[in-house]
């Protein structure tokens, strides 16, 4: 879109002057007579609302707004748990320690430590009080954050800096570090969430899915025939069913050997990918969790993922058995579908938030024709049947998921070709399910010559 250029006041007073002069009987205006100053002040408002109306056509520009402008904007265009975020402080322990051992000495409350990054001081309080109890060199671990917000609050296990006396005190570390410092998104960050998000909204739907699946391509095939089915009534998962018109969106498959996941859990795990995937529908393979949970876990097909009901313990051992995943064009379907991290390009990605959305190939019904063909004298008839059986493959093959293989269309196929005067056939219409796709080879297409 062309960018509104507002004009000088010069450049409006000028045109004035030049249209008064162009359309009257003026043949010159005096710099500092009534008219001139009278086109001036009118092309002085005019331009300074040429300059309010480029001001305001910024404001919704989000490459020009920044600050508490793109704000404004994220809030208009972004659901709200999208919005920029203000910056969070790092928190942590701090461990207070003394030379000796004899009495209790009280940490209080905003009592402070300090370490060096980023070439100068970051300072850290206490948020509640401690205590050296006799007998102890230590406080133990006293809850505390970094006193300013942003990442530079984070840190390591490390030494610190007493900043201001605390009674009987030597030093202070902290044995955790500090985590969960952020600092506020980035305006570049910021407005990119904004087109991921608009984005989005063209391809969250049954059209905008089918458009992006249509993308998968492996090898010479792509992904030609996309349908999406859900059935609310009967199943969360949402299929989205991939034919190459050839009848072989699934034949690149192999083999996961059985394996352990995990063999010690380190405590509270609850989703866990498998080595591959998408795992071909149906054939999930049996997870094994020792000891045994009280639900067993579910696999989630689409993502190769395990899904624990309930955290696991630490030492749990979870293994599975061998199953079977795509290599091919269902691989890339999915792939379309639930997007890639590293590669969000090619594949941002389409299934709406929240959804299940699992590709797989429509079960192929394949179709057999036979018929005569009768054909004019003049023609070849090994020609004739090879063209014939070119026009036949060409409808069938091009049908859509769930759409029916008519009879009079085989007909009309074969009539089409030139040299044909007459055919006959059995072949009934095939009618199949919305999940089923009609596909034939030349091996079942017999056309021999009537006698």
């Amino acid at each position: 879109m062309s960018r509104f250029t507002p004009r000088s006041e010069s450049e409006v007073t000028n045109r004035i002057l030049a249209h008064l002069k162009a359309r009257t009987v003026l043949t010159d205006v005096r710099p500092n007579g009534v008219l001139a100053q009278l086109a001036g002040g009118v092309g002085r408002q005019i331009a300074e609302g040429d300059t309010a109306i480029a001001a305001i056509e910024l404001l919704y520009d989000i490459d020009e707004c920044a600050g508490e402008d793109l704000d404004d904007r994220g809030v208009e265009v972004l659901p709200s748990e999208q919005e920029r975020g203000p910056a969070t402080k790092a928190s942590g322990y701090l461990v207070f320690s003394r030379q000796g051992i004899i009495g209790d000495i009280t940490i209080p409350e905003g009592s402070r430590a300090s370490l060096e990054a980023e070439g100068r001081k970051v300072v850290y309080h206490t948020t509640a009080a401690g205590t050296i109890f006799a007998g102890s060199t230590d406080s133990g671990d006293i809850p505390a954050v970094c006193s300013e917000a942003g990442a530079i609050g984070n840190s390591e296990p490390v030494d610190m800096a007493l900043v201001g006396p605390v009674a009987g005190v030597t030093s202070v570390s902290t044995p955790t570090g500090f985590t969960g410092g952020n600092d506020q998104q980035s305006d570049v960050t910021y407005r990119q969430a904004m087109r991921s998000h608009v984005r989005g909204l063209g391809k969250a739907h049954k059209d905008g899915v089918i458009t992006e699946v249509r993308k998968a391509v492996y090898g010479e095939r792509s992904a030609r025939f996309v349908a999406v089915k859900s059935y609310p009534d009967i199943s969360t998962t949402v299929k989205v069913l991939v034919d190459d018109g050839m009848g072989t969106a699934g034949a690149e498959t192999d083999t996961q050997a059985a394996g352990t996941l995990l063999d010690s859990a380190y405590g509270g795990e609850m989703d866990l990918l498998l080595p591959n995937g998408p795992i071909v529908p149906g054939m999930a393979p049996v997870i094994t969790v020792t000891p045994a949970p009280g639900i067993a876990p579910v696999v989630y097909e689409a993502w190769a993922l395990i899904h624990c009901e309930a955290p696991l313990t630490a030492g749990m051992k979870v293994e599975f058995a061998e199953y079977p995943y795509y290599t091919g064009l269902i691989k890339d379907a999915q792939k379309r579908l639930d997007g890639d991290p590293a590669d969000k390009v090619n594949y941002p990605g389409c299934a709406p938030s929240g959804s299940y959305h699992q590709a797989q190939p429509a079960i192929v019904h394949w179709v057999s024709v036979a018929g005569t063909l009768t054909i004019e004298s003049y023609a070849t008839a090994v020609t004739i049947q090879a063209l014939a059986v070119t026009a036949i493959m060409a409808y069938v093959n091009n049908l859509d998921i769930g759409e029916p293989c008519y009879r009079s269309r085989i007909i009309e196929a074969v009539m089409g070709v030139d040299g044909v005067t007459n055919f006959e056939t059995e072949f009934t219409t095939s009618y199949v399910g919305d999940e089923y796709v009609n596909r034939v080879k030349s091996a079942a297409i017999s056309l021999p010559l009537a006698a």
